[in-house]
């Protein structure tokens, strides 16, 4: 029957012609990689539409017309025809089960694509503008029964290997690394452009940061090329993150159930419109505190963690520095100032700088560039994939594995008190002055800050450093035992310019000048009067001792005054005569003792004293009064 219907009436039309040329551009069909994607004949999504007598259909080819027949045979007869030529013609992909295909049955066979697989199709695909319009002339409309069907499963983003040892990091961690970063230059420019000081290490860093911030905001540094691989992989993350818009379109939406959003949206303001009242309050004052504060980054994440910590040292150098008006302080402040803009150059300096893979030779000063401080840090690392930062842990670990035997640990758990000692050291953002927080970055150590730490102390080995440090602590050890004053007594002999001295020392010592037997504190007094000849212990004492008065401990401040008095210390009296407002009597005791101690000039100090203490008593006087009145 169907050889003597080809005789009468020529070929039957079929869905897709076999003559018509092959079209270029996207098709829907290309992201069927296998057959098994697509529902079998007893798939739910297809529903049976058999009917003896349907009306006339456009097929998805879009130019061919279907004409349905009077009469059953004849109809049946054309189908198994039209079968056979489809699936010659698309390889199985479209199934009929009885009757005409309609155009719903025809797009619900297709499996849907979740918005990321039509990004990454393959580029070796042609796409002309000709295919790709006629695709979209030819695209018919959706129904609404699209949207009760449910949503195949997203294809998760392909994802790069990272390398091993090298810790994965995400668009997130970028964003958020570079808004700390605009933050953080924002609060300088910021206090650096409200203050104009006459000090040079101030304008230095001022410059400094402005130069910086010229790269940043430009996009000038030559750091980005090296890091092309891991911002596409962040671009793909965040392509990826779109996957749920999917579940969220409605039959009124210009943009097509099967089709892309990001072939027509950016992103954000696409899941804006399409999702009104999903964006809380504290996304949306979130988001306007972003379009104030401009993202920066350098391209490189271990820098960027390196400079996040060192704008944030500078930060709390600034805020330190408005609050003190005490001289040889200042300068301690503006020394470790200078040490950051030296860091902030060289960063700027690494940013201008095309360079396949950064070492640390690349970034330690010459003079630093021991073949011992390299192989330690490189050791440090090893782990985090980037020459800039290592974690805490790290640091810590290959400190025990290279510096012990530097110890010579005399008594049990030394070795860990030095270790964590110069760790406290290395993130403090000042040697002898408390600051008024700590850094931001706890725990992570950068390359910068061991430089600015061999530099704040001026030494180069850092074995020979350990070696003191462990000298020190052993004194310490010794000043805080029962055999305190025996341990004085010997440190006579030793000579003072061996301490460093670190804080806890200089603490100690003034602790002991308080302590609760006469001797210990007559042989305390007598250590502090001889450093006093040693310059270099006598200008870090007194910076310390001056800070220290500021303590809201009654017994730091007694044991400060007394070593000021002991140092000879005439350049703090007018901080010494402050603590005449206190209201202990044995602080205002101290600071008489120490303020007469200072001949004329803590004489004239010592009339200011007593000056405040009149205003003080006519304060409460007046107190009393009017609380009477009162009554």
């Amino acid at each position: 029957m169907v050889r003597e219907l080809q005789k009468q009436e020529g070929s039957l039309p079929s869905l897709v012609s076999k003559s018509r040329p092959n079209r270029g551009g996207v098709s829907l069909l290309s992201y069927l990689p296998h057959p098994s994607h697509t529902p079998g004949p007893e798939s739910p999504y297809i529903p049976s539409l058999s009917r003896a007598h349907s009306y006339p259909s456009t097929s998805l080819g879009g130019s061919h017309t279907q004409l349905s027949f009077g009469e059953e045979e004849e109809q049946e007869t054309r189908q198994r025809v039209d079968g056979t030529l489809d699936e010659k013609e698309w390889g199985g992909v479209l199934e009929t089960s009885s009757g005409e295909t309609t155009e719903t049955a025809s797009l619900l066979a297709l499996p849907r694509c979740s918005t990321p697989d039509i990004l990454r199709k393959s580029p070796s695909e042609p796409e002309p503008e000709t295919g790709s319009a006629a695709l979209r002339q030819e695209s018919p409309v959706i129904p609404a029964a699209c949207e009760s069907l449910p949503p195949a499963p997203p294809t998760p983003p392909p994802t790069a290997a990272p390398a091993s040892g090298r810790p994965e990091v995400g668009a997130a961690q970028r964003r958020a690394q570079a808004i700390r970063l605009g933050a953080l230059m924002a609060e300088l420019e910021k206090s650096c452009h409200g203050e104009r000081s006459a000090d040079k290490e101030l304008r230095a860093l001022e410059h400094q940061i402005q130069h910086l911030g010229t790269i940043l905001k430009n996009d000038l540094s030559l750091l980005r090329s090296s890091s092309s691989s891991e911002e596409t992989l962040a671009v793909e993350e965040v392509l990826g993150s779109f996957d749920f818009l999917s579940n969220i379109f409605t039959a009124d939406d210009s943009t097509s159930c099967l089709g892309s959003v990001r072939l027509k949206d950016s992103g954000i303001s696409s899941l804006q419109q399409n999702t009104p009242g999903r964006l809380s309050k504290d996304s949306q004052s979130a988001s306007e505190e972003e379009r104030v504060i401009a993202p920066l980054t350098s391209g490189n994440w271990g820098l960027d963690q390196a400079l996040e910590t060192h704008l944030d040292i500078c930060c709390i150098l600034l805020q330190t520095i408005k609050t003190n008006d005490f001289g040889p302080s200042r300068r301690e402040l503006l020394q470790e100032m200078s040490n950051q803009t030296e860091v902030l150059d060289r960063v700027s300096g690494l940013l201008l700088e095309r360079s396949d893979e950064l070492t640390p030779r690349d970034v330690l000063p010459k003079a630093q560039r021991s073949r011992s401080l390299l192989l330690f840090w490189e050791e440090c690392v090893k782990d985090s994939g980037t020459p800039f930062c290592c974690s805490v842990g790290s640091l810590s670990r290959s400190l025990k594995n290279r510096f012990t035997h530097k110890v010579k640990a005399k008594l049990p758990g030394q070795s860990e008190k030095v270790f964590g000692r110069l760790l406290q050291q290395l993130q403090s953002p000042c040697r002898l002055l408390p600051c008024c927080r700590s850094v931001c970055s706890p725990d992570r150590v950068t390359l910068f800050q061991l430089s600015v730490y061999l530099r704040r102390w001026s030494f180069q080995d850092l074995g020979e450093h350990i070696s003191r440090m462990s000298k020190e602590e052993y004194i310490l050890s010794a000043l805080t035992s029962p055999k305190r004053r025996r341990s004085l007594n010997k440190l006579r002999g030793r000579s003072i310019s061996e301490l460093l001295p670190m804080q806890s020392t200089l603490q100690t010592v003034a602790a002991l000048l308080v302590d609760s037997n006469h001797k210990v504190c007559k042989a305390a007094t007598g250590c502090i009067s001889r450093a006093a000849g040693c310059k270099a212990f006598r200008s870090k004492a007194v910076v310390f001792y001056t800070e220290s008065l500021k303590s809201s401990d009654v017994l730091i401040q007694q044991g400060s005054c007394l070593a000021l008095k002991a140092l000879r210390a005439t350049e703090s009296a007018d901080h010494i005569a402050d603590l005449w407002r206190s209201m202990d009597e044995d602080v205002r005791s101290a600071a008489k003792e120490t303020i007469l101690s200072f001949g004329k000039k803590g004489y004239e100090a010592f009339q200011r004293m007593q000056q405040m203490l009149v205003e003080m008593q006519e304060e409460v006087y007046q107190n009393k009064e009017t609380e009477i009145t009162i009554l």
